[in-house]
């Protein structure tokens, strides 16, 4: 059985509640980009997942983007107090998510389910 992976801590997770009541755990990271507005790029994890499931990959996207990668609901160090039944759920999470960190245009990066999420 594979171990539980903790998250490094070079990249400690912080959390965000939602207004729908939801707690979020995420890891945001600011660039090294010379650009004077650089993009934001959301990462939504798979199955299995957390907010550090893209964290080999932080240095080489930090370059480029500020970079929020989140837990979602019942995964990592999110909450999971109302239960989900579609993606749209999720998906409205995150809008919520965004709202409350002021994120008002992002690219959107999601692996598997996260994907799905995306879409």
């Amino acid at each position: 059985m594979e171990e539980f992976k903790k998250p490094s801590i070079k990249y400690v997770p912080k959390t965000q509640k939602l207004p729908n009541g939801e707690t979020y755990e995420y890891i945001h990271l600011d660039t090294d980009s010379k650009e004077k507005n650089p993009k934001t790029l959301l990462l939504i994890h798979g199955s299995g997942g957390s907010c550090t499931t893209f964290e080999k990959i932080f240095p080489q996207l930090r370059k480029h983007f500020k970079v929020y990668a989140l837990s979602l609901r019942g995964f990592g160090g999110s909450s999971y107090k109302s239960p989900y039944f579609t993606v749209n759920e999720l998906a409205k999470d995150i809008k919520e998510f965004c709202d409350e960190q002021k994120i008002a245009r992002a690219c959107i990066l999601g692996h598997s389910f996260g994907g799905g999420v995306a879409l």
